[in-house]
């Protein structure tokens, strides 16, 4: 129970922060919004399930998260129609997460 918890938080923040740099990025369109969304549920949840089941090291993460952005602006690309702007939408919500995602780990390890 306690990853499907942990899995569920993960998900659920990278929603938020994703969606967050969406919005800051001044995309108003409710189907990119859900695509994201969407995105996150194919990405987030085997990322975070192999990270806590393997025990991933750092390096194995970044090149998830790498290849997490390639598809992610596949993903971006079949409505934006613009690949420059798909892979800055999916290049910004991803460094953004990942990087919160790792304060909150630190600030979590320093409690």
């Amino acid at each position: 129970m306690m990853i499907v918890l942990r899995l569920a938080y993960a998900f659920i923040l990278t929603c938020l922060i994703e969606y967050g740099v969406l919005v800051c990025l001044y995309e108003k369109k409710k189907e990119i919004l859900l695509l994201s969304i969407f995105l996150n549920a194919l990405t987030n949840i085997p990322l975070n399930l192999m990270g806590i089941c393997l025990d991933l090291g750092l390096m194995h993460i970044l090149w998830a998260e790498i290849s997490i952005v390639l598809i992610e602006a596949v993903g971006y690309h079949c409505l934006l129609k613009n690949w420059k702007l798909s892979f800055l939408y999916s290049l910004l919500c991803n460094a953004i997460s990942f990087f919160t995602g790792i304060l909150l780990e630190i600030v979590y390890c320093l409690m």
